[in-house]
């Protein structure tokens, strides 16, 4: 099987700090690149190998304050 994630990190205000930021992460299968993570479109999903070691990360671009996170 594959991980599928659709990533979001919360500011002030439920602000989508990381809808179109840079995204990275360790993996990614064809057709679902780490960008597709924080794109902001539910129908995307970034999908990484099928190990306990994957990870995605987001440049924010900044120093910000973060009020939460969610990875579905």
């Amino acid at each position: 099987g594959t991980s599928d994630g659709f990533f979001q990190v919360i500011g002030a205000g439920s602000t989508a700090l990381a809808q179109g930021r840079p995204v990275t992460a360790s993996s990614f299968q064809a057709g679902s690149p780490a960008g597709n993570a924080a794109d902001g479109n539910p129908a995307t999903a970034w999908r990484s190998n099928a190990t306990d070691t994957e990870w995605v990360q987001v440049d924010l671009g900044s120093v910000r304050t973060v009020s939460g996170t969610r990875l579905k």
